[in-house]
């Protein structure tokens, strides 16, 4: 599924929705980005496999996160994780399928900033709290 797609068709009883979220406030221009997924009935037990593979590849994420890591490691990292649960990253049919979008990216004025964590390596900024 492709975050970004606009959507077309039905949404089907028990199939899950992807939405990408990212407001921008009137006052400060500053945006907001926000991904979520939503099953109209039930989720299937693959979605669940799927929502944890997910979380785990949070966890992983989230440890490996420091001073100076390189955004691409991590999410070659958390791709590897995926590939290895069974959710390979490629083109299928004609479309990119698996774990293809980035793991992480700045906000602010624009809605994609620096530092990303996905295909061009930059160091990551310090983590604060």
């Amino acid at each position: 599924m492709d975050p970004h797609d606009e959507g077309h068709g039905p949404i089907r009883a028990h199939s899950p929705v992807v939405m990408d979220i990212f407001p921008r406030s009137e006052r400060t221009g500053y945006f907001g980005d926000l991904t979520r997924t939503v099953v109209r009935g039930r989720a299937s037990f693959r979605l669940h496999e799927m929502y944890a593979t997910v979380h785990e590849g949070v966890r992983l994420g989230h440890r490996m996160l420091r001073d100076g890591v390189e955004g691409l490691a991590i999410h070659k990292a958390i791709q590897d994780l995926f590939a290895r649960q069974g959710y390979k990253t490629g083109v299928q049919d004609g479309r990119m399928q698996g774990f293809f979008h980035g793991t992480g990216h700045g906000v602010g004025l624009q809605i994609h900033e620096a530092p990303r964590s996905a295909s061009v390596p930059r160091p990551c900024a310090r983590a604060t709290s």
